[in-house]
Order: C-alpha cells, then sequence, then structure tokens
C-alpha cells in the first residue's frame, strides 16, 4: 500500500508539472500562447491538444489514485488504463506539435522558394539571411534558396544597422520583424519574411515599382471606413472613424518613396490602458515619438530620411480593453499626410 500511494503521488506531481509547463511555457509553439497566437492558423484540435494534455493527464492520475485508493484489487488494470492514457496524450501532442512544425518550415520554404526565383539565379554569398535563432525553420529558409547565403543572429525586434551588414551583400532576407536602419533600394513583403534589396543590379528586381515622391503635391492617405487599408499592414479591419492597430509593429506603404525634408501630419488617438506609451514612428532612417491622448488629435512632426523609402513604421504595444472583443488594439489611426515642410 505505501508503495502504491508513493506510486500516486510521484505520477500526481508528473502530470502537476506536465500541465504546468504546457500551460505556462513561454515558447509560442506550446501553452496558451500557442493558442493565444496561431489559433486562425490551425484546425481547432490541435492548439487544444497542446493546451490541455498535461490537464487530461492530470485528471486521468487524479481518477486513476481514486479507483484504486477504493478498490486495491485494481491496482494493475486502474495503472496499465493510465499508462495507455499517457501514451495517447503523448502521441496526440507529437503530431500536434508535427503539424503545426511542418506548415511553419512549409511557410518558411515558400517565402524562401519566392526569394530565390526573383533573384535567380541566386549565387553563393550574395545575401544574408536575418533571424533569432539558425536552426530548425530558419534551416529550411536558407536550404529553399538553392545557395548557400550568410546568416545573422539578431533577437527578434531588433534595429539592423549598415554595420551589421557584411559589405559586399546585395539583398537582405529579415525573417521575423526587425527594424531597417540600413541603406536599401526598396523592400518588398513575403507572408513572413521581408526582402531588402540593396543594389540596383540585383536580377529581375533592377527597377523599382514606385517613383521617387518630388513634394510638389502632398501625399494623403485617408483610412476612414477602409478608403487606403490597403496601404496597411499590421491592423484591424476598417471602421467608419479610421482603423486600430492590431500588433505591437504595424506599417503603412506609401505610394511613393519619399527622401529628405518631410513635414509629417498624422491623426491618431490611444486607449486609456496603453495612453501612457509612447507611439514611436519610422520612416527609413528618420525616427520620432508620439505622447498621445485619448482623443483625437492631429500631430505635425519633421523628418528627414536620407534614403528613399516607401515604409512608414508604426509601434506601439498592443492591448485587449474589451472582455468580449478577442481584438489586440494599439494605435487608433484615422490618416495621414506628407508635404514638404
Amino acid at each position: 500500500m505505501l508503495a502504491f500511494l508513493a506510486g500516486a503521488v510521484f505520477f500526481l506531481v508528473l502530470m502537476t508539472s506536465i500541465a504546468t509547463e504546457v500551460h505556462s511555457a513561454d515558447d509560442p509553439f506550446e501553452g496558451n500562447r500557442f493558442q493565444g497566437r496561431y489559433q486562425w492558423d490551425f484546425a481547432k484540435p490541435w492548439p487544444a491538444l497542446l493546451n490541455y494534455g498535461g490537464y487530461i493527464s492530470l485528471i486521468g492520475g487524479g481518477l486513476t489514485a481514486l479507483v484504486v485508493l477504493a478498490r486495491p484489487g485494481l491496482l494493475v488494470s486502474a495503472y496499465g488504463a493510465f499508462m495507455t492514457l499517457i501514451v495517447l496524450v503523448g502521441q496526440a501532442e507529437v503530431n500536434a506539435y508535427m503539424f503545426t512544425g511542418s506548415d511553419f518550415v512549409r511557410w518558411r520554404a515558400d517565402d524562401a522558394r519566392a526569394i530565390a526565383q526573383l533573384l535567380a539565379p541566386v549565387q553563393a554569398g550574395d545575401g544574408v539571411v536575418v533571424a533569432d535563432q539558425h536552426y530548425g525553420s530558419v534551416s529550411e529558409f536558407v536550404f529553399s534558396l538553392r545557395a548557400p547565403q550568410r546568416l545573422l543572429v539578431r533577437p527578434s525586434g531588433a534595429h539592423l544597422t549598415q554595420a551589421d551588414l557584411p559589405p559586399d551583400v546585395t539583398w537582405v532576407a529579415a525573417i521575423n520583424d526587425y527594424v531597417a536602419d540600413f541603406h536599401y533600394q526598396y523592400s518588398l513583403k513575403f507572408e513572413h519574411t521581408s526582402l531588402y534589396v540593396l543594389s540596383q543590379t540585383t536580377p529581375l528586381l533592377h527597377k523599382p515599382e514606385k517613383l521617387v515622391w518630388q513634394g510638389t503635391e502632398p501625399m494623403r492617405l485617408n483610412f476612414a471606413g477602409g478608403k487606403d487599408a490597403k496601404a496597411l499592414t499590421g491592423f484591424n479591419s476598417p471602421e467608419d472613424w479610421g482603423i486600430w492597430s492590431a500588433t505591437d509593429v504595424a506599417t503603412i506603404a506609401l505610394p511613393q518613396l519619399v527622401v529628405g525634408d518631410i513635414t509629417l501630419r498624422i491623426n491618431v488617438a490611444a486607449l486609456p490602458e496603453n495612453v501612457q506609451e509612447p507611439l514611436r514612428i519610422q520612416i527609413g532612417d528618420a525616427h520620432a515619438e508620439l505622447s498621445l491622448k485619448t482623443e483625437w488629435l492631429t500631430y505635425e512632426l519633421r523628418l528627414a530620411p536620407t534614403w528613399p523609402t516607401d515604409t512608414i513604421r508604426l509601434e506601439m504595444p498592443v492591448v485587449r480593453p474589451v472582455p468580449r472583443d478577442s481584438r489586440s488594439l494599439g494605435v487608433g489611426l484615422s490618416g495621414i499626410e506628407i508635404s514638404r515642410p
């Protein structure tokens, strides 16, 4: 009996550890963070298994202990059933990881193949791949480029400067979100990767699609009612007044490239839950910060990017202020205007 009780305590502690690990793991492919971040990408059973497999095992262990306490004669059968449950749950979680992991690797490989086709023929060492690791799906990305490339490991969200890049590269492929603080001719956004073209001699990408804005007329984008919402990345669905950002970092694609002294007028508002956070704005290598109010205001900024760029980067932490609203909300944006000072 003492051996049974010791075994029961051991399995309960084990299952509690499993449940805690699965529930609170920091890795974005585990636990609640997995379901919260990727719930729109996968079939519903998989995130559920990843989240609740540990709890299923814990409940099974508890029921096993209760059954054996009530009927000691069922010790062998109860433990046999419990171990079968452990094997089934473990196999289901392995299948879930394989399912999600294979999809993630496929996304990386698809981006790499598209880049390889645009840059064909890709020469060894022409470019550099930036990622937050050098294994897993990043390895698949590098293999799918069809030619060996240099790999730069930086934390996601880091600023990439000219000093970080080898002097002879003609393109940069950034996996995850990075701040491009280096001179590039233009950029292309893929599903999960950003391609920055540094040299006009890159095959098939020798001519930018957008012209440099001359500044004779203001450049205006109005997001009320979704009028210019196609220019936005990282935002929720548009509303009558404008649109809320949906991620910590969101971008606006300008219809033309801007360079030199500009005046940016931006109509924005914050929520009470994140009004204390600054709104960071980046256009090329030009940076600015705004302290927002909860009411709608138009702010005017003087910026001077030193190279042509077509992207405005907005950074502000998102919150979930309404319990019944599943959306993440950051900065409210109604419209922008760019003009010469």
